[in-house]
């Protein structure tokens, strides 16, 4: 624990030998606690634009292209008309393989907050929904909290619970 490595954690008592200088031989609590790497985290996201106010977010669990089928059927019951990019606009991080560039976190929070600003859905009726927990996840770290969040398409596509969900989110949106 802390008290074999000589650290003093906040609310601790100091060391019986009162936190002296490391005998001879014995690295100091600075040299040996040195931080690593930044971690590059790993995610893809698709955003498909279902209509002028709802954009879906799926991760990499799902396929926007099946996605595009089911939402298309999923509007339908809503009477509402769904016009879809020609492609899917994507989010791959890391952008590029290189260790030179910082690719840490806090960078990806940085691009995608970029990218989020461009296809976001405009007006105070605008909705998220997003399909996968990298979805929801990674919305949910820039601030931008979706209406529901839902498991991958295959789960969705399998499970009555969580279309009950999903139905009871539109519901909620296309009745305001």
């Amino acid at each position: 624990g802390a008290a074999d490595t000589g650290l003093q954690l906040p609310g601790q008592a100091p060391a019986a030998d009162g936190g002296a200088e490391p005998k001879a031989g014995q690295a100091s609590a600075a040299e040996t606690v040195t931080p690593g790497p930044a971690v590059t985290p790993e995610f893809q996201l698709h955003f498909v634009k279902a209509s002028e106010r709802g954009l879906w977010v799926c991760d990499s669990g799902s396929d926007p292209e099946i996605l595009q089928g089911f939402i298309q059927r999923v509007m339908a019951a809503w009477y509402e008309s769904v016009v879809f990019m020609n492609k899917v606009p994507g989010f791959r991080w890391p952008f590029i393989a290189s260790r030179n560039q910082d690719q840490s976190e806090p960078v990806a929070l940085q691009a995608l907050t970029a990218q989020w600003q461009v296809l976001r859905p405009q007006g105070s009726e605008g909705y998220t929904i997003a399909l996968g927990e990298d979805a929801a996840h990674w919305l949910k770290r820039i601030g931008v909290t979706p209406q529901v969040c839902l498991p991958d398409l295959a789960s969705l596509q399998s499970s009555a619970e969580a279309k009950r969900c999903l139905w009871l989110a539109l519901q909620s949106i296309y009745t305001l």
